[in-house]
């Protein structure tokens, strides 16, 4: 009888429990339950809410692991979670990512901590890129136009300094995984200098001595070496000085169709944007390569850029490309190989290539472009 006591409590212990209430869920809406591994998200629960809006999940994570709590794709909470937790959540259904409560699980807390951060941190950034647009059109003195400047790199500098302290203070939690991870946008990292790159070495290494069985753990060690390519720049950069020592040439016709290529621009700085037509902030892209136009002009800057299309005609009616100024086109689309050669994974994407032919700097817009274009140029 001792014996199957002790069993059954230790069964016990190993069994979180992750339950809580959803306010102002629809009846009958589903809420689901996915072990997140390496970024792979695999459903094995669900409950469907009634009018009260509780659900209970009982997992048996052998060691910390994370779980990700969704009323749909993009609408989901993360939680780190370990054997023998209580987790209690609160949530609202109408702003169920940013406006939830957890306790009961430290892990989990730190996550909330991580992704409220980052969200106030996009919502301030595009806030300021949709003034910075605004006030560019209306032809604001640059006096303003800086302003909205350094209030950005304020705001980039604020978070960042977030996630390096974050690093910093939790070596010993899963969480700083997803700290090394976090994105302003996609494709542009918190963390994305050369000097950033020893986080990832002294995070992989931590954690491999409390957590060597994780998958999570696991994939980092296995990717070390690629997730530093991909911080060092998108693994175009390079990893001694923190430049490509040469940029992947590309050759593609313009408008009138003669062949422009960008190693022809060699020996000028050069805002090198990948775009398409099809995107629906096409027309900011544009707004804003006009801008940039501008106000280098009869200076040492050539704007390439390169739209990638389905459609000829569409592009041909939308191109526009003035003194210093070529636009080019890519009829492969999805399938093009100069997006391949640049590890374009996302449009808009831009690289500003100095006089040197080394790449400086990858997806930067707004204040943040004007910013390094003005220290590139000058």
């Amino acid at each position: 009888m001792f014996v199957t006591v002790v069993l059954a409590v230790s069964c016990n212990n190993n069994t979180t429990q992750i339950k809580g209430v959803i306010e102002n869920a629809r009846d009958g809406e589903f809420v689901v339950l996915s072990l997140l591994e390496s970024g792979k998200s695999t459903p094995i629960d669900s409950v469907e809410l009634s009018n009260s809006g509780k659900f209970k999940f009982l997992v048996k994570p052998k060691q910390p692991a994370f779980y990700t709590l969704g009323l749909n794709r993009s609408n989901i909470i993360i939680l780190l979670c370990n054997a023998g937790e209580k987790v209690k959540i609160k949530a609202d259904a109408l702003k169920f990512s940013n406006g939830y409560l957890v306790e009961g699980s430290e892990g989990s807390e730190k996550m909330r901590e991580l992704s409220l951060k980052l969200i106030d941190t996009r919502s301030k950034i595009d806030s300021l890129r949709g003034l910075y647009t605004i006030r560019v059109s209306q032809a604001s003195p640059d006096s303003v136009l800086q302003q909205l400047s350094n209030r950005f790199n304020e705001v980039v500098k604020s978070q960042r300094d977030f996630s390096i302290q974050f690093i910093i203070n939790n070596l010993h939690s899963l969480a700083s995984i997803y700290a090394l991870y976090q994105e302003l946008e996609p494709g542009e990292f918190v963390l994305n200098t050369n000097r950033d790159l020893q986080y990832i070495k002294i995070v992989a290494d931590t954690l491999q001595k409390y957590y060597p069985q994780s998958v999570d753990v696991k994939a980092l060690l296995a990717n070390k070496e690629k997730l530093i390519d991909d911080y060092a720049r998108m693994r175009i950069l390079s990893m001694s000085n923190g430049v490509a020592e040469s940029f992947p040439n590309i050759q593609l016709p313009d408008q009138k169709n003669e062949i422009k290529s960008l190693n022809d621009l060699k020996g000028k700085n050069i805002l090198l944007q990948f775009t398409s037509t099809s995107v629906e902030v096409s027309d900011l892209v544009k707004a804003e390569l006009k801008e940039v136009n501008k106000r280098f002009a009869g200076k040492n800057l050539i704007i390439y850029e390169v739209s990638l299309e389905e459609d000829q005609d569409k592009w041909a009616a939308q191109s526009y490309a003035p003194a210093g100024w070529i636009n080019v086109i890519d009829t492969a689309y999805l399938d093009s190989k100069n997006a391949r050669n640049y590890n374009v994974t996302v449009i808009p994407s831009n690289f500003i290539i100095d006089n040197k032919g080394a790449i400086v700097s990858r997806n930067v817009f707004g204040p943040q472009l004007m910013q390094l274009l003005n220290e590139v140029v000058d």
